[in-house]
């Protein structure tokens, strides 16, 4: 089962008020997931929602943020360009496509290990703004640098200078890094800093954070700076499927504009759209190829493997294909009514490529209307109201057995 993003807002509100109309529901769908009946996998594309709101929605925030833990119970689907990614080498590798897409360890974010590389040089930028005086002589400046920071690591003589300003120094990295609140994260940032812990260390410390919903939630909001790396990495994959869609948009529309008298047929459709869309799938396919091919642990996958891939019917990668579709079929509904696209469009496509992986999915209005295609085609049923759930939850349950 995959919930709307608003329905965990609107449970969120429920969750703990038995007054609440939806507080019965609520009850039911968590009675359902504690007996081991229904799965309610969540997404990155729920928790980036709710990590980008003003600071006077911290609460709100949070309580979704635990709704989300409290039905979910930990199972999810990986990030978005993960699942597509891995579909990719799973195909390639002989593998069924869905391999390891569902995890039941709470994995919704990207794989950091990428930026493992910059992480050490992020933490270095952090101690000199810390440690040098700006006001000081650039001589003695690098006098400093060298005797501080010997060999790109922080030296004996900086740990000992970093000791002076301590507080200060763990507010700037808590700012930058989420760690839980039971990892000695000064201890951890300072031996990664000498060199004495490796990166990967630093990640699974972080990953610790980033799995319990709550504690990341609570760590976006605590300072609302817009150059928080971690932050703004996550949310700049929203903003480039923005200008994604918006550009396959704009071929149809210009046509539309240009020829107002004739119908939009599938001739035009198929040029405007469907080439782009198919260049777009093919796009993906090679990068994925690139990033997969440079990890040695990988199967390399020959060329024609690849090649196949990328002539492969629309289908075969499940996620990476709901989302193709669902993109397809939001511009040819939207193109006669031109408006710009909101960043929630992009989200809710987002949401529909994970359509495939459940059997049940809930999604209102135009969204329900778009994956109503993507659900014909890989057989998963599209839910349009709330309120209905409970029934088409018992429906579903009684035709399997359950």
């Amino acid at each position: 089962m995959y919930l709307d993003s608003q329905d965990y807002s609107k449970l969120s509100e429920a969750m703990d008020d038995p007054a609440h109309r939806l507080h019965a529901l609520f009850k039911k769908l968590h009675g359902h997931s504690e007996a081991g009946e229904v799965e309610f996998r969540y997404s990155a594309a729920h928790v980036i929602e709710i990590t980008h709101l003003e600071q006077q929605h911290m609460g709100f925030a949070m309580k979704r943020a635990r709704c989300i833990e409290a039905l979910g119970r930990k199972k999810c689907l990986r990030f978005w360009l993960e699942a597509w990614r891995t579909e990719c080498g799973n195909v390639v590798a002989g593998r069924p496509a869905t391999d390891s897409i569902p995890n039941d360890d709470a994995c919704w974010y990207p794989d950091v290990s990428e930026v493992a590389a910059e992480l050490r040089q992020t933490m270095l930028n952090l101690f000199q703004e810390a440690l040098l005086d700006a006001s000081v002589n650039r001589q003695l400046r690098r006098k400093l640098q060298r005797t501080l920071f010997a060999g790109g690591y922080l030296s004996d003589a900086g740990i000992d200078a970093v000791m002076k300003g301590r507080k200060q120094l763990v507010t700037t990295l808590s700012n930058e890094f989420p760690f839980a609140d039971d990892i000695d994260a000064e201890n951890l940032m300072l031996r990664f800093a000498r060199g004495h812990a490796g990166s990967g260390e630093v990640v699974d410390a972080m990953s610790i954070a980033l799995r319990d919903l709550p504690t990341f939630v609570g760590w976006t909001y605590e300072e609302r700076d817009k150059e928080r790396k971690l932050v703004v990495w996550l949310r700049q994959w929203g903003a480039k499927l923005v200008n994604i869609i918006e550009s396959l948009r704009t071929n149809l529309v210009e046509i539309a504009e240009r020829y107002p008298d004739i119908e939009i047929d599938k001739k035009i459709y198929d040029a405007a759209i469907q080439k782009p869309a198919g260049s777009f799938r093919t796009s993906f396919i090679r990068k994925f190829r690139k990033d997969l091919q440079s990890r040695p642990k990988n199967k390399r996958g020959s060329n024609s493997d690849w090649q196949q891939l990328e002539e492969s019917e629309l289908g075969t990668l499940p996620a990476l294909d709901a989302y193709i579709i669902s993109v397809a079929e939001h511009v040819r509904r939207s193109v006669l009514m031109p408006r710009k696209l909101k960043t929630s469009d992009a989200a809710d496509l987002v949401h529909l490529s994970y359509l495939p992986y459940v059997d049940l999915f809930r999604a209102d209005g135009d969204t329900s209307q778009t994956g109503a295609v993507v659900a014909k085609r890989f057989g998963s049923r599209i839910i349009p109201k709330l309120d209905a759930l409970a029934d088409e939850i018992d429906r579903a349950l009684a035709a399997k057995g359950a």
